[in-house]
This record gives structure tokens, C-alpha cells and sequence, in this order.
């Protein structure tokens, strides 16, 4: 009996759980589908959280970069264009008192009656794209041979180029061009590939003095070479083929080096008996960036190293030959030359225009007077009267920005160096670079050691 009450206790409790469980229910389909579009809506409102926010960091890492390579880029320039023209105890410019003008051809409206000072050149070429003996303006021609100095106008220490698609006034290869000993030029030419210079850039060349090796008694000479006796430093040694340029607060001459053993160099020319310890000499080796320096600056084209089809134009620095790119996104380099004119007015002029100015408002020839033969002003004088430097330059963002397909029009720009210029399109490399705002960078660089 009792064994037959506890199956019935169990038959019960069974039935009842099986009627309770009919009563509970899980979610609806209608339910499923809101939950879904809840979720999603919240999925995409996160993404697009995501996006904008990832789309402000690529813009502001962008202006960022583009802040900071500008003032760099201006800094570099900077740096070297105030040296400019710049020698040992004198400037470019500097007026020799002890020697004035011819009283026949003096003209006091050239200035005290003193003119600035040429470099004798005892050689019939020189390096790195001065002009050689049959390029210089002189009233007669310079005859050859190493004992027949010819003059180096202080003017070749600056070169400007205006360049378009095609060309450049002044050409590259002309006098005063950075060219190297080969003949050839560090800056490319224009084109639309890596490794070319941008179209419608200018390129400007400067040259200064650095640091010379301190003459240890006096100059002598035997025959027609001198001998210069120098206290050596290893940072600047002197090999057979160098230029060695031997100045003091007065003179300067640029004379080809024999050889050079120990404390002694040997070079070409008989102008080592004007230079001396006694009258604080130095002597710089022009093939050498430790001691003196060409310098150009140009816009080159790289490949972007995450999309070859792409080119990135950069400012590039080149130092004796030797180029390197100093920042990246620098879609345009224009150029001014504040110079000083006979009348006294001051402009700012392009390359061409200088070179093309004529010689009516240069300034006094260098002093140079040897057997009858004097420097006269030629081409391009003007550039003697170079006394600043306008430079303008629109960076960009290096990397393209993410924008609407409507709102193109915030990658406008206002660029003064070319007020034609205003969207991407306008630029040499047009919409190729891609989607990147722009900013002008524009400095005025005064040039001390063109005394005027």
C-alpha cells in the first residue's frame, strides 16, 4: 500500500511540472528583430564615432607635420642664406682702403672712391660651376696660362633661377650654377618622375666660407708656385686638384694645390708672398663642406614608399654635390632678390629679371687691374647687389586626408608667390598628390655680408 501511494506521489509531481513548463515562453521573432536593429544602430553610430575620430587625428597629425616641416624648412634656408658672401675678416662686398678708384674713370655716384675686392683666380678654369677665364667681364680679354690671374666677381657668391615647365633664366650650366667637377649639376632636371625636379620651382645657389686652416709664418714663392705654410687640422686636409683659397682682411686668391705634405701646401700662383701669420691668414679648400660651401636648394619628386604610383615633392639641400632631402610635401619655391640699384631705389626682383637687368645700375666693378687689364661689369652684375632674399614655399600635408566627395573646397589655399594658384589642380603636380590642405610659408632673409 505504501509503495503504491509513493508511485502516485511521483506520477503527480511529474504531471505538474510538464503543465508548468507549458507556461514558459523565450523570445519572439518580432523581439529578435528590435534587438537586432538596436544593436546595429548602435554599431554604426560607434563606427562612425571611430571614423570621425580617426579622420580628425590623420588632419591634425597632418597640420602638425606640416607646421613643423615648414619652420624647418624656413630655418634651413635661413641658415644659409645669411651666410652668404661669407669670407674670413671681410664680407663679400668689402672696400680695400688702399685701393681707390682709377681718378680717370672715378664716379663718386658708385660710391666713397673705393671698390670691392675681387678674388684672383691663378688658374684658367675653376670648380664647382665658377666661371673660368674666358667667362668673366674684363675690358680685354685674361691670356691663358696659370701666371695670368683673372678676376672672381664677389656676385658669383649668390645664384637665383626662375624656372618654368621647361626652363630656367639663368639656365642651369651657366656661370655660377652649382655644378660639380664632372660638369654636371646636382639639381635635376624638370620632369614628372622620381628623381626629377618639380615643374615651375625656382632653385637658388648660394656660397660661403666656413672655417680655414691658420697660415704658420710667411707665404714664399719659387718660380710660379707658392708655398703655405699652414697649422693642419684632419677635418680639412688638401689633396693634389683641390682649390685653395688663401685670404686675409685684404686680399684673396684662389690657387690650385700641387700637394700638400705635412704643415705645407703647395699650389699654383704667385700670390702665397702676400699671406703670412704676421698679417693673420687663412686658407680654405673650396672642395671640401668643412671649409667652404656651395649650397642649392630645388624641389625634387620621390616615390611614396606606400604607393609607388604616387610622387611626393620635397625640398632638397644640396652641399658640394651631395644632395639630400630635407622635408617632405613642398608643392611650390618661389624666389625675390631685394637688391640695391645705382639711383639708391631698392626693388624685389625674379632671377630673370636680374639677369636681364643690364649694368647701368650695378655698382662699381671689383677691384682687379693687372698689365692693362681691368674687371668690368657684365651680365648679371646685378646680383652683387643682392642684399635680401624673399622666400615663399606652399607645404602640404605630405599624406592625403580623408573628405567628403562635397567639401573639396576647404582644400583650397591662397598662395602669394603664385596668386594664380588656388586649388590642387592649379599646382605642377595637379590632383595626382591627392587630397592634402596647404599652407604658404614665406620669410625675408637679410644677407649681412652684402654691405651695400
Amino acid at each position: 500500500m505504501t509503495k503504491t501511494k509513493q508511485t502516485v506521489a511521483v506520477i503527480a509531481h511529474t504531471l505538474n511540472s510538464t503543465k508548468g513548463n507549458r507556461h514558459k515562453k523565450g523570445f519572439t521573432l518580432i523581439e529578435l528583430m528590435i534587438a537586432i536593429l538596436i544593436g546595429a544602430v548602435l554599431l554604426i553610430g560607434i563606427l562612425n564615432l571611430f571614423s570621425n575620430a580617426s579622420k580628425m587625428n590623420r588632419v591634425q597629425n597632418g597640420l602638425a607635420r606640416l607646421q613643423e616641416n615648414g619652420r624647418f624648412a624656413m630655418l634651413m634656408v635661413k641658415n644659409d642664406v645669411s651666410l652668404t658672401g661669407n669670407q674670413y675678416c671681410a664680407n663679400i662686398s668689402v672696400k680695400d682702403p688702399y685701393v681707390k678708384y682709377d681718378p680717370l674713370t672715378f664716379d663718386p655716384a658708385q660710391g666713397a672712391g673705393y671698390r670691392p675686392r675681387a678674388l684672383e683666380v691663378w688658374s684658367d678654369t675653376l670648380t664647382g660651376g665658377l666661371p673660368d677665364k674666358t667667362q668673366v667681364s674684363t675690358n680685354a680679354p685674361v691670356p691663358g696660362g696659370a701666371d695670368n690671374p683673372y678676376p672672381l666677381d664677389p656676385g658669383y657668391f649668390i645664384r637665383g633661377h626662375e624656372c618654368s615647365s621647361g626652363s630656367c633664366v639663368p639656365s642651369i650650366g651657366s656661370p655660377g650654377t652649382d655644378l660639380t667637377n664632372g660638369g654636371s649639376s646636382p639639381v635635376p632636371s624638370v620632369g614628372t618622375s622620381a628623381g626629377s625636379r618639380l615643374a615651375n620651382t625656382d632653385v637658388l645657389t648660394v656660397r660661403y666660407f666656413v672655417k680655414g686652416l691658420r697660415m704658420s709664418g710667411d707665404g714664399s714663392v719659387i718660380g710660379n708656385t707658392s708655398s703655405l705654410p699652414v697649422i693642419p687640422d684632419t677635418a680639412i686636409p688638401f689633396a693634389t686638384g683641390d682649390f685653395a683659397i688663401v685670404t686675409n682682411c685684404l686680399n684673396a686668391s684662389v690657387m690650385p694645390v700641387e700637394g700638400a705634405s705635412g704643415s705645407t701646401i703647395s699650389a699654383t700662383g704667385s700670390a702665397g708672398k702676400f699671406f703670412s701669420d704676421a698679417n693673420d691668414s687663412r686658407v680654405y679648400n673650396m672642395n671640401n663642406p668643412a671649409s667652404f660651401r656651395t649650397v642649392s636648394y630645388y624641389v625634387g619628386l620621390k616615390s611614396d614608399p606606400n604607393d609607388p604610383s604616387r610622387l611626393i615633392p620635397g625640398l632638397y639641400r644640396s652641399v658640394n654635390g651631395n644632395s639630400e632631402e630635407i622635408v617632405e610635401g613642398v608643392d611650390a619655391l618661389d624666389i625675390l632678390y631685394g637688391v640695391q640699384k645705382m639711383d639708391g631705389t631698392t626693388a624685389y626682383l625674379t632671377a630673370d629679371q636680374i639677369d636681364s637687368a643690364g649694368t647701368a645700375n650695378c655698382t662699381a666693378a671689383p677691384d682687379f687691374k693687372r698689365n692693362g687689364i681691368s674687371a668690368t661689369n657684365g651680365p648679371g652684375c646685378l646680383w652683387r647687389s643682392v642684399f635680401s632674399v624673399e622666400i615663399h614655399a606652399l607645404l602640404n600635408t605630405v599624406n592625403p586626408v580623408a573628405l567628403d566627395s562635397d567639401n573639396t573646397a576647404e582644400l583650397n589655399f591662397q598662395y602669394s608667390g603664385n596668386p594664380a594658384w588656388s586649388t590642387p589642380g592649379d599646382l605642377p603636380l595637379g590632383t595626382a598628390g591627392g587630397n592634402m590642405y596647404r599652407r604658404e610659408f614665406t620669410m625675408t632673409v637679410p644677407i649681412p655680408n652684402y654691405s651695400l
